[in-house]
């Protein structure tokens, strides 16, 4: 028998040995959640199971809650559902025998296992076999569910006037709240201006629905195809009952990644605890915030910090995403270190790159002879993963545990994304509430053709597979730090299995000429801003998909968080990838954690040969054939791009704004010659970011890793090694994997000043941009 089983976080406990139970005898479970303790609401969970029975997908569903009466009342709601409050086996076998219940309805509450799994058990045994007249009350109870047994049907009561032009009562109201489930990039030293959040919530953003002047991408026949398919595949109806299977990959860890879904709901319920905390931070007069996490732990943070900035009398914040000893330092001359609150931002609690950056901080706390130096520390992880442990152990000022079924990427309206933002004073009540809008509209209602999130994964997803793989990002200035963030969710979710779309983000927009026919242009804008319009108007009329998405205002964001990740969700399952997972981003941890065993043994790093020098600047190729110089080098390497391709330049340098000025003009010197996509990426922030695409994803990425000399190095407490022996071991580490993955990748090694030594590579290239 197919069995559906949803719980609330009261009935969470019970659900596990239910589930054993009922797979020992055979039955196919669907798990629908939740997947914690974590509180939640139950009328979520009662249309989960509810629809798991109306769509077929199951032959009956249990749900576990507090009282379970409101359980039933929320699940009764669903016309076609009859759900039973059953408090023992007898009334179990009622509830099925003479009124064909259908979904069980249990009190977690003083109900041991035991006896919830021989309720349960009789329940799914028994079968309808009503009396006569249970027959014809079972008929009536559809009658009134249908409104064809109204007042006027009635029987009169004794005594009644019997008065027949008094209307049917109105079917109760349900909000769609109760009825669906919930659900940085210039360089580090980069400002961007600060906003005020408004006072109060604006409509959700537009659905997509470009301009009359550009041609509507959901009407090309690669996007209508792919919307069939969706269709064909019930995906909404799938989705919001969580079937893992709509993904590849094993279902039961597929499906304890889908906490994202429910995350607006839940965090809903977490807002004033987490905005207290921040005005706890706030009165404590603390100056920074800085935090310390890389890839989903941090993005998220970066673009709050960088789209509003702190507000008047709450701290700045500092987001240090790097290895790189100049950026570690940068940080540390950036703040009164007896005035910073460091949050440690780690989902498993392992990423080295973060305890690197929380030893050192965390020694030059104690350095400063702090009374309580765990007070100056918050982390953000899950529940019982080694920071947990840690922060409890050291006496951390607070620990925040995210659900464990929300994937780092897909964890913006989280712990992960939420604390950093209430804790530089942005409104988190109106992000979430702009968020939980976006969900209403995103429910299975509408279908996918009115879908803003489905529509905008069937428009990457069908173009991608008709080869337009490249989905250039287009920004107003103000959130234009969205971009990293979303670079990172489309890389990483479908750049496997030797497929996935290469987000392109920070690429100035040039002639169409300079584009090949593989892009696809998504612009995210502002109400009110014009500035890109006559740019993307050249490029549709060239023929080339642009999509054009509106916000109403920044505060916006918190919505764009669920869209995309639903779009990417939706793209997976089109790609038939698993966007869950990330199974090629091991290879480079695992060289680098090799390189560093080495390095404590004899204190040096293996070195990739030099193949010839120029300009301060070493070309390294591990080639049998040696070139006569570097720009010979570079210039028989760039001549291997193809139609299609893209370029990926992987900087591991000191992060700052001159730095990244050069990289852009060096990229789009390429572009411009090449006609292929570019990407930039700082090492080694990107590996947790594209790192999974370069790897996993199709074989058109063209690498050039830039590394240069350190100008001084800051050891790591109890390594036995620093940040700078930690960066080159990763950039070493990550070198390696591309070439294991047979990818096109060279190295450039800048002696000397970082800056010189860049603006000697940006004039090599513009030589041979000239020349290729």
């Amino acid at each position: 028998m197919r069995i559906a089983i949803g719980c609330d976080d009261t009935g969470f406990p019970l659900k596990e040995p239910l589930v054993a139970a009922l797979e020992a005898e055979g039955h196919d479970v669907l798990d629908l959640g939740t997947f914690s303790t974590d509180p939640v609401d139950y009328p979520d969970y009662a249309r989960a199971v509810g629809q798991a029975v109306l769509r077929g997908f199951v032959d009956a569903s249990l749900l576990l809650c507090g009282s379970g009466a409101g359980g039933v009342i929320a699940t009764n709601k669903m016309r076609g559902i009859r759900a039973a409050l059953c408090p023992d086996a007898a009334a179990a076998r009622t509830s099925r025998e003479e009124a064909d219940a259908n979904v069980l309805c249990l009190a977690a509450p003083g109900l041991d296992a035991r006896d919830a799994i021989e309720i349960t058990q009789v329940f799914i045994a028994t079968q309808y076999e009503p009396s006569e007249q249970q027959a014809r009350q079972v008929t009536k109870i559809g009658q009134l569910e249908a409104g064809l047994l109204g007042a006027d049907k009635a029987p009169i009561k004794p005594g009644a006037t019997g008065a027949t032009d008094v209307k049917p009562p109105a079917k109760p109201a349900v909000s769609k709240a109760a009825a669906k489930p919930a659900a940085r990039r210039e360089a580090a030293a980069a400002t961007h201006p600060r906003a005020a959040a408004p006072e109060r919530p604006a409509p959700p953003p537009a659905v997509i629905n470009p301009p009359p002047v550009l041609p509507d991408p959901l009407k090309l026949p690669a996007v209508e195809e792919t919307l069939r398919f969706l269709e064909s595949r019930d995906f909404l109806d799938r989705l919001w009952v969580k079937d893992a299977t709509l993904w590849k990959g094993d279902a039961a860890t597929v499906r304890n990644r889908l906490g994202w879904l429910t995350s607006p709901t839940i965090m809903r319920g977490h807002s004033e605890d987490i905005r207290g905390f921040a005005d706890e931070v706030r009165r404590l007069q603390y100056s920074h915030v800085v935090l310390l996490g890389m890839g989903g732990s941090s993005s998220t943070g970066a673009v709050f910090n960088e789209t509003f900035g702190s507000k008047m009398g709450f701290p700045d914040m500092l987001v240090l995403d790097s290895t790189d000893p100049g950026a570690v330092k940068q940080v540390g001359d950036g703040v009164n270190l007896s005035r910073a609150l460091f949050v440690v931002s780690s989902k498993s609690g392992t990423t080295s790159e973060t305890m690197a950056a929380y030893a050192y901080f965390r020694g030059q706390v104690e350095a400063a002879s702090s009374p309580r130096p765990g007070m100056q520390f918050v982390a953000v992880t899950d529940p019982g993963r080694p920071l947990d442990k840690l922060a409890t152990e050291t006496g951390f000022r607070r620990t925040f545990l995210n659900p464990a079924s929300i994937g780092g990427r897909f964890s913006a309206l989280s712990f992960f994304g939420l604390v950093p933002a209430a804790m530089i004073g942005v409104d988190i009540k109106i992000l979430l509430e702009r968020a939980h809008n976006m969900v209403e509209t995103c429910g299975n209602e509408v279908g996918v053709r009115g879908n803003p999130a489905v529509q905008l994964g069937a428009v990457l997803a069908g173009l991608a597979r008709a080869g337009r793989d490249k989905a250039t990002l287009v920004f107003s200035e103000k959130i234009r730090s969205l971009g990293p963030w979303i670079e990172q969710l489309l890389a990483e979710s479908l750049g496997k299995d030797g497929t996935g779309i290469v987000p392109v983000v920070d690429e100035p927009l040039g002639a169409p000429t300079v584009y090949g026919d593989d892009r696809v242009f998504v612009a995210l804008v502002l109400e009110g801003d014009d500035s890109h319009d006559k740019a993307l108007a050249k490029l549709a009329d060239a023929g080339h998909p642009v999509l054009r998405l509106v916000l109403k205002d920044p505060m916006d964001l918190g919505a764009e968080f669920f869209r995309w990740e639903l779009a990417a969700a939706t793209a997976g399952a089109v790609l038939g990838v698993n966007p869950f997972d990330e199974p090629d981003v091991a290879r480079a941890k695992e060289n680098t954690a090799t390189l560093l065993t080495e390095w404590r043994r004899s204190h040096r790093l293996p070195e990739w040969p030099s193949d010839v020098e120029e300009d301060g600047i070493v070309l390294m190729t591990k080639s049998n054939k040696k070139p006569g110089s570097v720009s010979r080098g570079l210039a028989a390497h760039l001549a291997m791009a193809a139609p299609g391709d893209y370029l990926s330049i992987q900087a591991y340098l000191t992060p700052n704004a001159e730095a990244w000025r050069t990289l852009q003009e060096i990229r789009v010197a390429l572009r411009d010659r090449l006609r292929i996509a570019t990407t930039v990426g700082w090492g080694p922030s990107y590996l947790h970011s594209t790192g999974q695409m370069h790897k996993g994803g199709p074989a058109s990425g063209l690498f050039i890793q830039v590394t240069g000399d350190d100008r001084e190095d800051l050891a790591i407490p109890g390594s036995g090694y620093g940040f700078s022996t930690l960066k080159a071991a990763q950039a070493l580490g990550d070198l390696q994997s591309l070439r294991d993955a047979a990818r096109r990748v060279i190295r450039l090694h800048l002696n000397g000043k970082q800056s010189q030594g860049l603006q000697q590579l940006l004039q090599m290239v513009q030589g041979l941009a000239k020349r290729l």
